[in-house]
């Protein structure tokens, strides 16, 4: 990905030592082309708008930590569409903006953002190496410029498919380490000999660290004995607040195993966990997809 060192005008990032062979020169003059993240237009990201009106509830300064964390990192240093440049941009954008068991579905919705504002400059960087490279030639050099655009925006839209984020459950039946985070890996990763085909949301630990929510109304701080982005209430697992019986449903796909029902609940009620939907298990039946249905287990006709 290249070699970093501290930034220099940014309070987040990191900059990096550049090969001279991976700038982008005006050739007239040998002057470096430079994009930066703040001249990207924001409004050809997807969602960009509400995602930041979304995530304002978890940091007032969403957009601008956002930008001045992509303006920390140079462009020319960074190989994008690969998976240890994906992983490098996680740490550096966790950082500083963190994700938690109340935000995660949103912080993956904003590092998708701050993916594309990485991609946009990209682009304008490789536009403006193209347009300022041969406007000089004005009309006689139109059709060879505009099909090296073209060919250039090939390119492009190939690293751009690497840089939209997998956003699956982590946690599966052949993944059990994982947790309910969703997945940062590029999507379609089980179908790409360079990435992992389990799904990964680059945490380290997996186990929630919130504290227990019966315990607490108790007056005691227990920390939860969940995997990280569970459904329903923090669980200690240590005491019998919940039936904690393997769910009914078990064998179905998106399971939190434990009956989250209360303890002693009538035998007649089928014990259950908190997953708002258990899938059916069943591969997907397009033959190159490697991934299991993801139609609830009950669904007619799927």
């Amino acid at each position: 990905v290249g070699a970093t060192v501290p930034p220099k005008n940014s309070t987040f990032g990191v900059t990096f030592e550049v090969e001279e062979d991976q700038n982008l020169l005006l050739l007239d003059g040998n002057k470096v082309i430079v994009c930066h993240a703040s001249e990207v237009n924001l409004s050809q990201i997807k969602g960009f708008d509400e995602a930041m009106k979304v995530f304002v509830e978890f940091d007032s300064e969403i957009e601008s930590k956002l930008l001045e964390i992509a303006e920390g990192l140079q462009d020319a240093g960074l190989v994008l569409g690969k998976p240890e440049t994906l992983k490098f941009l996680y740490e550096q954008f966790s950082v500083q903006i963190k994700r938690t068991h109340s935000n995660f579905k949103q912080w993956s919705t904003v590092f998708q953002c701050f993916l594309d504002v990485i991609y946009w400059r990209r682009f304008n960087r490789v536009s403006r190496f193209i347009r300022d490279n041969t406007k000089r030639f004005g009309d006689l050099a139109k059709n060879d410029a505009d099909g090296l655009m073209q060919q250039a925006e090939i390119e492009l839209n190939g690293i751009r498919d690497k840089m939209r984020i997998c956003k699956s459950v982590c946690k599966t039946e052949k993944n059990d380490a994982e947790c309910y985070y969703l997945c940062l890996l590029c999507k379609n990763h089980e179908d790409d000999p360079d990435w992992e085909d389990a799904h990964a949301c680059y945490q380290v630990k997996h186990s929630c660290t919130e504290l227990c929510a019966y315990c607490k109304q108790m007056g005691d701080d227990v920390c939860c004995g969940d995997k990280c982005g569970h459904s329903g209430k923090h669980n200690c697992r240590k005491k019998p607040h919940t039936c904690g019986k393997p769910c009914s449903l078990s064998q179905y796909g998106g399971c939190q195993e434990k009956c989250n029902e209360e303890s002693g609940h009538d035998e007649l009620i089928a014990c259950k966990c908190n997953a708002e939907t258990h899938y059916c298990i069943e591969k997907c039946s397009v033959p190159i997809c490697k991934n299991s249905c993801k139609m609830p287990f009950n669904a007619a006709n799927h």
